[in-house]
């Protein structure tokens, strides 16, 4: 029994990676601050998660929109992507800057994935990040 645990794990992990592979264009952008303040954006711009080795995988995300007051908004994040257990429903981003990772590192969850959407959410120092993508 823990033999069938153990392999259906690593297949769900392996099924995910394959689902998240790509380039997904940002839909739609929820901002929610501490207070629990949530902003909607639909932003142009682009999510690109390459090959998985060892259930780590680069991510970079790219995209741009105009704030409630007006202004423009260009949101960077270069990371290493990495599950943090075996259901292949939380991660952590460790960003990349110059280079090399730094301590900065975000928890995330995929909310839901299939081979053409996926909602993700991860959480900074600034509140928490809600994304929908499409393929």
């Amino acid at each position: 029994m823990v033999l069938t645990l153990l392999i259906t794990g690593c297949n769900k992990e392996k099924r995910t990676s394959k689902k998240l592979e790509g380039n997904w264009s940002i839909v739609k952008y929820q901002f929610t601050n501490s207070n629990g303040f949530s902003e909607y954006y639909y932003p142009t711009g682009n999510v690109i998660i390459s090959k998985f080795s060892s259930g780590k995988s680069s991510f970079r995300l790219t995209s741009n929109y105009t704030n409630n007051i007006g202004n423009s908004i260009q949101k960077n994040v270069d990371a290493q992507f990495e599950f943090k257990n075996k259901d292949a429903e939380y991660y952590t981003l460790n960003q990349i800057v110059d280079g090399a990772l730094t301590d900065s590192i975000f928890d995330g969850r995929i909310l839901i994935v299939t081979k053409d959407e996926m909602r993700t959410e991860f959480t900074d120092s600034q509140g928490r990040h809600t994304y929908l993508l499409s393929k």
